[in-house]
């Protein structure tokens, strides 16, 4: 095809919420075009950005033959976005988490989002305003939390969210003098989990 390895970017605005709050959705609506113009302009002839939903942006980059190339394209992309935008004459400044997937060996569309997703949410937690480059071998545990936070969505609603209490016992006594409420995830396929593995996600 002559078009080399392909990168695929998943970007997502840090505090975008706040914008909406402070200055309205009309005006964050006109924000997220601003940027989209912006990004436009960081690529190249031939690649492609969109805007996925909400303040998340998805650019496709071909070309893209080593990790050097995609972290290049990613700081050119962050350098696009370092000049604040005017808003009501009320300058603006953006923020961006980034994650980035390489299909060096392979992978398919399906893989590329789903790794620069986990390379986006690794972003995020490692305190926003950053990229992260995707890695099987780095990042696996990032795609299996990503798939309990899925899972996650609608535990409320399938009653998969239990309560057990343990017992408060006095040993003097040995009388049970209160109990502690315990939430417990009965997780389809993966059985009982304790809140450690979840409450994060929620």
């Amino acid at each position: 095809t002559g078009i080399g390895g392909i990168a695929v970017l998943f970007i997502d605005l840090d505090e975008f919420k706040s914008v909406n709050d402070r200055f309205g959705h009309a005006a964050g609506d006109e924000l997220l075009k601003a940027i989209g113009h912006r990004l436009r302009g960081a690529l190249r002839a031939g690649d492609v950005p969109a805007r996925l939903g909400g303040d998340e942006f998805g650019l496709l980059v071909y070309n893209v033959d080593t990790e050097d190339v995609a972290r290049a394209v990613a700081q050119r992309l962050f350098a696009s976005l370092n000049t604040p935008f005017s808003l009501d004459g009320i300058s603006v400044p953006v923020k961006a988490s980034v994650g980035v997937s390489l299909n060096l060996q392979g992978d398919t569309a399906q893989d590329l989002l789903r790794n620069s997703d986990a390379a986006m949410y690794l972003a995020k937690h490692r305190g926003k305003d950053r990229f992260e480059i995707f890695d099987s071998t780095r990042h696996g545990g990032i795609l299996e939390q990503m798939k309990l936070r899925n899972d996650f969505t609608g535990a409320i609603e399938r009653n998969e969210l239990v309560l057990h209490y343990q017992p408060q016992v006095d040993l003097l006594t040995k009388k049970t003098v209160g109990a502690e409420a315990l939430i417990r995830w009965r997780h389809p396929t993966r059985g009982f989990l304790y809140p450690n593995d979840f409450i994060s996600l929620a």
